[in-house]
């Protein structure tokens, strides 16, 4: 039984793939899977678009984020993230499924659903297992830290702490844990976590990938993310503020290429120039494959960016911060290009317009990587092991 905070489609963000993508194996390899899901207001779905590898039991919830509720969460220990996907319903409804299903294993993806795991416990005592997409509590430190309003600067560092103090508490209430990176791992061994523990990255369905070779003649940049995600706002805003600038001056036809989910009218609207602001598109592999370089300058984040893996298994070269690239097994020079400040971003992708790096070998180098560790099959055989274990 896999519990979660939302309906895991359409597969335009790396956590619904995530998701979605364990259900998927899991089904094919002969197992039945139970998806138990809050159908939030802002991303509503018809539970039967995953109908053919599950068996979807939903409970609807409005998460809308509310200055209310802001203001009332600076005077309450539970995080307001956290607070938003407290349903009475959707706890009755877990309930239900557990006495008449009883699953073998039952799986939460993503902390913020531990509010539900004491009253699951009072019931069963069915094997709980968190699959930890990151460690929430270091996204929102790492967006503080790089955030220049005092206010939103103070109020972050508020709801940072709170979420660490609820991942601190509450991962004890898992008999596994599912860490995606190793460094996640290490926060639940400093934070004297008994139970078993195993790391497992997220992939990709190497099915749907295929390589084309994109044009060095005018070599473009490309960054895919979700715009709504803060840690992506930041750092397109520095990127095009510290590097692009200095780029486009020495390359007068370079072009970068900005995509993502809900970008917001007055970023599509801006005018800077050679980048071209595409907010949603309606195919990330087409998008990929139609330029060289793929720009990550993330400056905070946690957990794993698939959209890295993504692009490795595409064969595009990636220029990402060493924060966007944590969790990814890729030789930095030989099958990824890390850069943590403006002039290392500058100054590799010169080598790479220059030819004096090849941005073709090291993607090349990258899509090995992608199919050799990567792949959601293998993926999946390490996740169902893990159940074996717990089971």
């Amino acid at each position: 039984m896999q519990i979660t905070n939302r309906i895991p489609f359409p597969l335009n963000d790396g956590g619904n793939m995530a998701t979605y993508n364990v259900t998927k194996y899991l089904n094919r390899f002969g197992h039945q899977v139970i998806l138990a899901s809050l159908n939030t207001k802002k991303h509503y779905q018809n539970p039967s678009v995953l109908a053919n590898i599950s068996k979807v039991h939903t409970s609807d919830i409005d998460t809308t984020i509310r200055f209310s509720g802001l203001l009332k969460a600076l005077f309450s220990k539970m995080p307001y993230n956290v607070k938003r996907f407290i349903s009475p319903e959707f706890n009755s409804l877990l309930e239900k499924i557990i006495k008449e299903q009883k699953p073998d294993v039952i799986q939460m993806e993503g902390i913020y659903l531990a509010v539900y795991a004491e009253s699951i416990k009072k019931i069963a005592s069915i094997p709980l297992l968190l699959r930890s997409h990151n460690i929430e509590h270091e996204i929102w430190e790492r967006t503080a830290e790089n955030e220049k309003n005092p206010i939103k600067k103070w109020y972050l560092k508020n709801l940072s702490t709170k979420i660490k103090n609820f991942e601190r508490e509450k991962i004890h209430a898992f008999d596994g844990i599912m860490a995606i990176t190793e460094r996640d791992a290490d926060f639940y061994r400093k934070n004297k976590y008994k139970g078993k523990l195993k790391t497992v990255a997220a992939g990709v369905d190497l099915e749907l990938y295929s390589s084309e070779k994109a044009s060095n003649e005018k070599p473009s940049l490309c960054f895919l993310g979700s715009m709504e995600w803060m840690p992506n706002i930041q750092g397109i805003e520095w990127y095009l503020e510290k590097v692009w600038p200095t780029l486009r001056e020495k390359f007068p036809e370079l072009t970068l290429h900005i995509a993502g989910k809900n970008m917001s009218e007055e970023m599509k609207s801006r005018k800077v120039e050679g980048v071209t602001f595409h907010g949603m598109i309606p195919d990330a592999i087409s998008f990929l494959n139609q330029h060289s370089i793929m720009i990550v300058p993330l400056l905070s984040g946690g957990g794993m960016r698939l959209k890295i893996v993504e692009a490795m298994a595409l064969g595009r070269c990636v220029v990402s911060t060493s924060i966007g690239a944590e969790g990814i097994e890729a030789k930095e020079g030989s099958e990824i290009l890390l850069a943590d400040t403006p002039e290392e971003f500058i100054s590799k992708t010169e080598a790479l317009i220059k030819g004096e790096v090849n941005s073709t070998t090291i993607g090349e180098n990258a899509r090995k990587i992608a199919q050799e560790k990567y792949s959601w099959e293998k993926l999946v055989r390490e996740i169902e092991n893990f159940y074996f274990e717990l089971i």
